[in-house]
Order: C-alpha cells, then sequence, then structure tokens
C-alpha cells in the first residue's frame, strides 16, 4: 500500500501579494502530479488545504482542476477541516468539493463522548478529527472513543488531526498551544497531522508513527527565511513496516539580506542595503530584507525603499522585515510576547456568555469565523458595492441565514 501524506497547503494565502499568489496553487499541483505518478493508492490532506473556509475564486477553480485529476486518476482523497478552512457553520469550500465528489471529509464532529467514525480502504482504516479556530479542538481528544471495529481490525490503521504535539514542538514554536501525547487516540499505526509548519516523524512505542509533513509553500516571512521549500510524505507500507518519503517542493529561490543597524543612520543603512543588494544575483529571486538593530540617528521611514526595490527590479519580489529596527530616541519597551490568536480568543471568552445561539464553544467559533470574515480585503477588479455584498453574503453563510 502506498499514499500521499498532505497538509498545510494554504491556498488562497498570499492573495495581497500578486507575485507569491499563485505559489501555493502551484506547489498543489505539483503535489498532485507526483501523487498520480507515483501511483498512491489515496491521499490525506490532514487540514487547511484552504487559507480560510470561504477562499478566492481563482484559487478554488485551480484546486477543482487539480483534485479532478487525482478523481480521474482513481486516487481518493481524505481530508480533515484544519485551523484556517474549518467552520462551525459547516459552511465551507470543503463541502462543496465534497459534495462534487471531489474529496471525502472524514472527521468525526466530536460532541461529548464520542464513538469515532471512520472508513475502509482495501488495506488501510482512516479516521480523524477537525483542528479548530484557537485550538478548541484540544478537549475533544478527550472525549474520543475507539471502536472495537478499529482495535480488532489487521489492517493498517490511520488517524488525521490538526494540532501540535506538546513533545514535539519545535523551538521557535514555544509559544503555540498544543495537545500533550498521552491525549491521542490509542490504537492507531500512523498518526497524519497537519498545522505544525515543519517537517517532523517519529515512531512513538504505544502509539505508532507520528508524522508532520510542514506546509507545501511557506506562508510568510520567517517560513521562507527558515526555508524557501515546502513538500510532503509518501508512505510505502510493505509487509507492515512504513518508509517515509518526503518530496521537496521548490517553487522558488530566496536571497536573504541581513543588516545590522547598531551605531548607524538611517542613510547609512539604506546604503549598505544598496552595496548588498548589488553584490547579490536577485533576477527570479525572493529578496528577503532584514533589518535589526537600534539606529543612532533618523528614523526607518527615512529609509528609502522605492531606490531599494528599483535595485530588486529583476528580482521576483521583495519582503521586508523591520519589525526591531529601533531609534536611538524612541525605542521600543520591551514586553512580554502577545500570541494575536490568544489575546482574541480570551477578550471572546470575557463576554460569550451574552451570546446564546448555541453553546459556549460553538459561538466562539463563529465569532472567530465572522472576524475572518471582516478582515477579507478587496480583490483587484472589485468595486466597492461587490466587495460589501461579498462580506455579506460570507456572513450570512457562516450565520447559517437563508435569504
Amino acid at each position: 500500500m502506498r499514499f500521499a501524506h498532505i497538509s498545510d497547503c494554504h491556498i488562497g494565502s498570499w492573495n495581497n501579494h500578486p507575485e507569491l499568489e499563485k505559489m501555493p496553487n502551484n506547489a498543489f499541483t505539483k503535489a498532485v502530479d507526483i501523487c498520480i505518478s507515483e501511483n498512491v493508492d489515496f491521499v490525506l490532506i490532514a487540514g487547511d488545504l484552504f487559507n480560510t473556509s470561504l477562499p478566492p475564486i481563482d484559487a478554488l477553480s485551480n484546486t477543482t482542476t487539480d483534485l479532478k485529476k487525482l478523481k480521474d486518476a482513481g486516487i481518493p482523497v481524505y481530508v480533515i477541516a484544519g485551523s484556517h478552512d474549518f467552520s462551525p457553520s459547516g459552511k465551507t469550500m470543503l463541502s462543496v468539493l465534497e459534495n462534487a465528489g471531489l474529496i471525502k471529509n472524514i472527521a468525526t464532529e466530536i460532541e461529548g463522548e464520542t464513538t469515532i467514525k471512520y472508513i475502509e480502504e482495501d488495506n488501510a482504516i482512516i479516521a480523524g478529527i477537525s483542528g479548530k479556530k484557537g485550538s478548541l479542538e484540544h478537549e475533544d481528544y478527550k472525549k474520543i472513543i475507539v471502536p472495537e471495529d478499529i482495535l480488532n481490525s489487521n489492517k493498517f490503521k490511520i488517524f488525521m488531526f490538526h494540532s501540535a504535539i506538546e513533545e514535539f514542538k519545535p523551538p521557535h514554536l514555544e509559544g503555540m498551544h498544543a495537545v500533550p501525547l498521552s491525549n491521542l487516540p490509542k490504537g492507531f499505526d500512523y498518526y497524519a497531522s497537519g498545522h505544525v509548519h515543519a517537517v517532523y516523524n517519529k515512531y512513538e512505542d504505544g502509539l505508532g508513527w507520528i508524522v508532520f509533513p510542514g506546509c507545501l509553500f511557506p506562508c510568510n516571512f520567517t517560513e521562507l527565511e527558515k526555508n524557501c521549500c515546502g513538500g510532503f510524505y509518501i508512505v510505502d507500507i510493505v509487509d507492515g513496516e512504513v518508509n517515509l518519503e518526503f518530496v521537496e517542493l521548490k517553487e522558488c529561490d530566496t536571497t536573504l539580506i541581513e543588516i545590522n543597524a547598531n551605531g548607524k543612520s538611517s542613510k547609512e543603512v539604506e546604503e549598505e542595503i544598496l552595496q548588498t543588494l548589488e553584490k547579490n544575483k536577485l533576477e527570479n529571486k525572493i529578496v528577503l530584507l532584514k533589518v535589526e538593530g537600534t539606529l543612532e540617528n533618523g528614523t526607518p521611514s527615512d529609509i528609502d525603499f522605492k531606490k531599494i526595490s528599483d535595485v530588486c527590479k529583476d528580482a521576483l519580489t521583495i519582503k521586508k522585515n523591520f519589525s526591531q529596527l529601533k531609534t536611538k530616541e524612541f525605542q521600543e519597551i520591551e514586553k512580554s510576547f502577545v500570541n494575536m490568536e490568544d489575546l482574541e480568543i480570551n477578550i471572546i471568552k470575557e463576554h460569550i456568555d451574552q451570546s446564546n445561539l448555541y453553546n459556549q464553544e460553538k459561538d466562539m467559533l463563529l465569532v472567530l469565523d465572522l472576524m475572518k470574515t471582516l478582515e477579507t480585503e478587496k480583490m483587484e477588479g472589485e468595486n466597492n458595492d461587490q466587495f460589501l455584498d461579498r462580506i455579506v453574503s460570507n456572513a450570512e453563510k457562516i450565520l447559517n441565514i437563508e435569504k
């Protein structure tokens, strides 16, 4: 048996960056073509196929074409929602794709103690639960009942989920909410996860293989800085043995320019940036400009970014990170790290008892979904009325309002 394990495609991300917006789609197309050429028996997508529950039309159209190729090749696709494409109302593009026969959402909805559902392939049993915004799925793991049919089966057993594991978090994600390893349901051979944008696999005694394939294409500056590549796993099961092959997907090259501003003026920093750029071959590359330190005089806004962009005219794009650039006259007050998602969750928790639509957890998820919808930006060629209609329409879908 051979299958592909993909996660965190985030199709529709970078939608405000024209030079990068096609990259997640291109990576997914490559992954699909490799799955077909490698003749896998099925594909697992462990959450965040899309970057939002209601992705842009172009992104959806391209994804549908790719999923149709898998269907035509006779390769079923099993998915769960992730923290980005989950919606408590169920109004997501995943349900549209499932109704079209292109995917099968295998996630069991957990309400109280719940016997988990599963599907059967010729040689495999597949079950799973969805990820949720704000890591609200973490309590669900304690409520899962694994049926005897799964425990007694001789088939290869797969559990799909979309959460970080406390014991396996990478150092740079130390503050991320995570599930203790002990909370994973027992009785499975392969735990197919997503959510953590880092590649990781380990065989864990008493459980099985814990596998994170990372994202298909980096989703932000930091991820591009760490590794410009994404990828996925092709998993071969031979005589009960698990063989993992990581398939790297490279869409482009990056050049990282790091500048230390300590003791320099803004103009000196600008000149150093320009000189460094001129020494590098930038054609068709993503240029990552990272400037840190405390300026002796001047401000970050004094740095002529247009002049810098002109030097990078042959680059694919230039992305800057000046978040750690300070001025001597007004140094940033040191403060503890605040995760915005955690802050949003805490504020909603303080006031959610004023709502009585469903229950507190579902109402919280609805609020988070609406907040995500209201963050949507106007698309190219869309006028104000069309933009407003789209926002209202998406909000009505989330609230399950019929016109």
